[in-house]
């Protein structure tokens, strides 16, 4: 569960990134949100989601033209920027990124809770060795 809880934080889901962006739009003045990253979490009350959710959640608008990041006089600001079609964030390489480390630990789970113990123990004796190489004795 803490994995997951980690996890969760650091990439998040398809759901939370489009609460995230209905939740600090309905936050925004003028299409500007001036607020830090650890409040937007704590007023949207997202499960799950902290400042560092916030923080990658904008670099994941950024990268796909949703929003501009920046910093002025004052203060750091996130202006949301118009858009004609569709934007589909499941072709954002750090969201996909976030999704490939999520299918990684739920092999890792998969692997861990139902191998044999026998198995368990020749992968976690066996010795860590670059592919390729010839081994030496």
């Amino acid at each position: 569960r803490i994995n997951d809880f980690i996890i969760a934080r650091e990439a998040p889901s398809l759901h939370v990134l489009r609460e995230l962006y209905k939740g600090m739009k309905g936050l925004a003045q003028d299409g500007i949100v001036r607020i830090a990253h650890t409040d937007i979490a704590r007023t949207l009350e997202l499960d799950m989601a902290s400042d560092r959710t916030v923080a990658v959640a904008l670099r994941i608008f950024a990268e796909s033209g949703l929003v501009e990041l920046g910093v002025d006089d004052d203060g750091r600001f996130t202006r949301f920027l118009p858009f004609s079609e569709k934007v589909d964030l499941t072709q954002n390489e750090r969201f996909a990124e976030g999704v490939a480390e999520r299918e990684a630990f739920a092999r890792f789970c998969e692997l861990v809770l139902t191998a044999r113990s026998s198995a368990l123990q020749q992968i976690i004796n066996r010795p860590i060795y670059p592919e390729r190489v010839p081994l030496l004795r």
